[in-house]
């Protein structure tokens, strides 16, 4: 449990974001992108991770989502409307509070 130990207490818990905790996790990106560009695969833009919201880990870590009081997402992911989908796309996945997870973008970063 070398990952989860490097992480903040809360993700020490929370095993699907312990990974996003380790100062590697944009190294290994990089070793995976040039991979799959050494193989004619370009990656481009983001790749979005959630959870389902019926998934086992919203249900026994509601406190890491932003979720009312009856366990039901207060907003979901998706995009706005672009160049792909005049409509934009709502993928309908509850969004993690990162105050209370404090694994934001920067601290992965890091």
């Amino acid at each position: 449990m070398a990952v989860v130990s490097r992480c903040p207490s809360h993700c020490k818990t929370f095993t699907a974001l312990a990974w996003w905790c380790l100062p590697e996790f944009p190294q290994h990106v990089n070793l995976v992108q040039a991979y799959a560009n050494s193989k004619g695969v370009k990656i481009v833009g983001d790749i979005p991770i959630y959870v389902g919201g019926q998934s086992a880990d919203v249900w026994a870590y509601q406190d890491l989502f932003e979720l009312g009081a009856d366990g039901q997402p207060l907003i979901v992911s998706g995009v706005p409307p672009d160049a792909f989908s005049e409509t934009g796309q709502l993928w309908g996945s509850p969004i993690y509070d990162w105050k209370v997870c404090r694994c934001s973008l920067a601290d992965y970063r890091r």
